[in-house]
């Protein structure tokens, strides 16, 4: 369903907007840093990430990166949940645990969201990610 150069176009976006910081900031540092990274992301959505899914926005929230995904060509109900998260947790685990790019996400507990929605705009399935899984 979700092709693994889905989830390689997502993190270089995330990745284009990654200013260099110290390794270990503070928590109001941390939540500008994630505002900037989302502002920046969202001025240039929507964007088609693949055939299926088009990233719609990003926002922040208690040390929290959120995209919202959209399938442009199927409803929540054609989608099963389970599924969706069975296919993608293992991939952005891998990425984020083993990236030395989010190394600093890493390293200040930092946490990726990603909430997939059908072309109806109901909601499928959120996965999140932190260092946790790694």
């Amino acid at each position: 369903m979700i092709k693994q150069k889905t989830l390689q176009i997502l993190l270089l976006i995330l990745l284009l907007f990654i200013s260099s910081h110290a390794f270990s900031l503070t928590t109001k540092q941390i939540n500008k840093m994630l505002v900037k990274i989302s502002n920046d992301l969202n001025s240039t959505l929507p964007k088609m990430i693949d055939s299926e899914i088009q990233l719609t926005s990003t926002w922040t929230l208690n040390k929290t990166l959120i995209y919202r995904g959209e399938f442009i060509n199927y409803a929540a109900d054609k989608i099963t949940a389970s599924t969706l998260r069975e296919e993608m947790t293992p991939r952005l685990v891998n990425t984020f645990c083993t990236s030395p790019e989010l190394k600093i996400y890493r390293d200040n507990d930092i946490k990726l969201s990603y909430i997939y929605f059908g072309k109806n705009s109901k909601h499928i399935v959120s996965i999140d990610i932190s260092k946790k899984q790694c």
